[in-house]
């Protein structure tokens, strides 16, 4: 298991290196939160904020809404909606996109890593009129597998996450076109919230001159 944590680290280096050529910078936010309104039965809502800092300028804004029910302590299902106002850098401009998501969320423990798989099958509603795409919505599977490890003697617990987005109607022929290495550490700052801190590097695939940007993120998590 320790190998293959080293493995998934070592890929997150070499995409790097390989991207040094053309690299942007951005820092990415969120806040939410999280209450049982039901048996198993769990509502989020959360805010997220994008900013490069090379070019000085928001990337976008989110808010999240969605439904997650517990199967089990292993598996889980999920509903979200999703506003975004998205920047257009280039050409200085907003417009607003809308996402439904389902996703299924299983995991495992293996002594003290946890491995999870997160599969969410995306519908992205772009505003046509405004922004230069070649079809909409764009239907994507976006594949994550994650493995956490559990500090002894402390709540503290490092991961590292590998993810992948595939294109399911794109009328040109469907590719995977996203990928997503990252690293960072999760820790509670009080019995109800919990924050995590990451690096991770987001690049396009299959492209003559992929965007690739590196990315810092903090999320924050307070539940009921």
């Amino acid at each position: 298991m320790k190998k293959t944590f080293c493995i998934l680290l070592i890929l997150i280096t070499a995409s790097g290196i390989k991207a040094q050529e053309e690299t942007n910078y951005g820092w990415w936010t969120e806040f939410g939160t999280e209450k049982e309104i039901a048996n198993n039965l769990d509502v989020e809502l959360s805010e997220e904020i994008r900013y490069f800092f090379d070019l000085g300028e928001i990337d976008k804004f989110k808010t999240n809404l969605g439904l997650t029910y517990k199967i089990s302590s292993r598996l889980r299902f999920g509903l979200k909606y999703s506003w975004t106002y998205n920047h257009d850098t280039e050409d200085d401009f907003y417009a607003h996109r809308h996402r439904i998501t389902v996703s299924a969320r299983m995991k495992e423990d293996v002594g003290r890593f946890e491995i999870s798989l997160l599969e969410k099958l995306q519908f992205n509603y772009y505003d046509t009129e405004k922004e230069d795409v070649d079809y909409s919505p764009k239907t994507n599977l976006r594949s994550r597998i994650k493995i956490a490890y559990n500090l002894p003697t402390t709540k503290i617990e490092p991961f590292i996450q590998a993810q992948f987005r595939y294109q399911l109607n794109n009328p040109d022929g469907n590719e995977f076109d996203n990928s997503r290495f990252a690293t960072g550490i999760s820790f509670p700052l009080s019995n109800k919230l919990e924050m995590d801190t990451f690096l991770q590097l987001d690049q396009e695939l299959n492209r003559k001159s992929p965007d690739k940007i590196w990315i810092l993120g903090t999320n924050l998590k307070f539940e009921w």
